[in-house]
């Protein structure tokens, strides 16, 4: 009896220490699995990013169906398989990825079998396109002359009146920045210049170069003490910090040319009404306006060669922005933009012209709620004019009293059309799946 008791005592001990070994083993390999998962998340992740032509972001999001990233991709003794389903009609765009860590490692095509432990992830990542600098210059960056000022307001918490930021004192967080990254110029260039007494209300950076300040900062200036140096930053002229720190320039996307072929006459005249008042020739994408001329442009997507307006183009729009990439110049005077909902991101101007002087105009006093992107050529203000939004160009030049509000509402807006893209963990959408299709 002694002998059976010893002998079931024995085989209970030896099955509990093999099932307590199986389940570690067991959990041993959930982890990896899990862990395998993960990275391929992270580099699924990457791989949208990238930019280079394959499985980028947009190409992936547009084309709306289920993409395969990767196919058991080999990782730390397993492999990943990752898929890609896009949030159709999400604002901001987000596609969800799904991860399957297998190990042992899947082969070819297969799935991964049913031997092996796997783990399914999931989660959803983001894209936005964001401000580079509410008023930002890869070159060189100037503003003077008369009333000139930079500050801020929110569009979307009310009207410039209301919400405007001029902050004489601390803490100064208008955020109505000035950037430049200074082009490769030397340490003597001066690549930023703010003159005349024009106050700024908010922080300026210049990655190279001289700052210029015959002004006011109400907030920070940063400068590289190598590259670049500003003479006349002291506690009267920055009411802020003066940092001396080298500084990583900011490189924007060039904007990809959209034509030709340009927009058909048809969907012209369709957005832009009456038709009377304007000129739009398809064989140059030439669209120009007489003085004493006005139209009502309709939200939606244009592509242009050339656009010139000295009449009044009306945006009333409140949904949906107006946006319009030009591969030539583009010349507005007088008034030329009326945008009545008061809202920088309802009207984008894009272009995708290269090493161009004086190529985007806004003359004559025009004051407008406007958003342009022109990384690679020049930007000029003047006359006086208010330009409630943000501007980005090679050089920006803003003149003869020419003031600059930035519209913060555009850094949280998700329309944007051109800026530096962005891509993020959406917020609780990481999870682990009880089953390979997270149902």
């Amino acid at each position: 009896m002694l002998v059976l008791v010893m002998t079931l005592i024995g085989s209970g001990v030896f099955y509990a220490a093999v099932v307590e070994n199986r389940a570690a083993l067991n959990d041993l390999r959930q982890s990896q699995t899990f862990y395998i998962a993960e990275a391929g998340l992270n580099t699924a992740l990457r791989e949208l990013a990238d930019g280079d032509g394959t499985n980028d972001f947009t190409t992936v999001f547009n084309a709306g169906g289920t993409t395969t990233l990767f196919t058991n991709k080999s990782f730390s003794g397993g492999s990943f398989t990752v898929t890609a389903q896009p949030a159709v009609g999400s604002n901001p765009k987000r596609i969800t990825l799904t991860a399957t860590g297998c190990e042992p490692a899947a082969t070819g095509t297969n799935p991964c079998p049913s031997a092996n432990t796997q783990t399914t992830v999931q989660g959803a990542i983001t894209y936005q396109l964001d401000l580079a600098g509410p008023f930002f210059a890869l070159g060189t960056f100037s503003i003077g002359g008369g009333q000139s000022l930079v500050d801020s307001f929110d569009s979307s918490l009310g009207t410039y009146a209301t919400t405007n930021c001029q902050k004489t004192t601390a803490p100064f967080d208008c955020g109505a920045n000035v950037s430049a990254n200074g082009a490769g110029a030397s340490a003597q260039t001066t690549t930023v210049n703010i003159g005349n007494g024009t106050p700024v209300y908010g922080n300026i950076t210049d990655s190279r170069g001289q700052i210029a300040l015959a002004g006011t900062i109400y907030g920070n200036a940063t400068y590289d003490p190598v590259n670049g140096g500003c003479p006349n930053c002291n506690s009267t002229s920055v009411k802020g910090s003066i940092i001396q720190a080298s500084t990583t320039p900011v490189v924007p996307p060039a904007v990809q040319p959209c034509g030709p072929p340009y927009s058909p006459v048809a969907y012209v005249q369709s957005k832009i009404t009456p038709t009377n008042q304007y000129t739009y020739t398809l064989s140059t994408g030439a669209f120009s306006m007489s003085p004493n001329k006005s139209v009502t442009i309709a939200g939606g997507n244009f592509c242009f060669g050339t656009m010139s307006v000295k009449g009044t183009i009306n945006v009333t729009d409140q949904t949906t922005p107006v946006v319009i990439t030009v591969t030539g110049s583009i010349d507005v005077s007088a008034g030329g933009i009326a945008n009545t909902t008061l809202k920088a991101q309802q009207f984008q101007l894009l272009s995708s012209a290269s090493g161009v002087s004086n190529n985007i105009k806004v003359t004559g006093g025009s004051s407008t709620y406007m958003y342009v992107y022109a990384p690679q050529t020049q930007i000029v203000v003047t006359g006086g004019g208010d330009i409630y939004g943000a501007l980005l160009g090679n050089d920006l030049q803003a003149n003869g009293g020419a003031k600059l509000h930035f519209d913060k509402a555009l850094g949280n807006s998700g329309l944007l059309a051109g800026g530096v893209p962005t891509y993020a963990w959406s917020a609780g959408s990481w999870k682990a799946c009880k089953n390979p299709s997270c149902t």
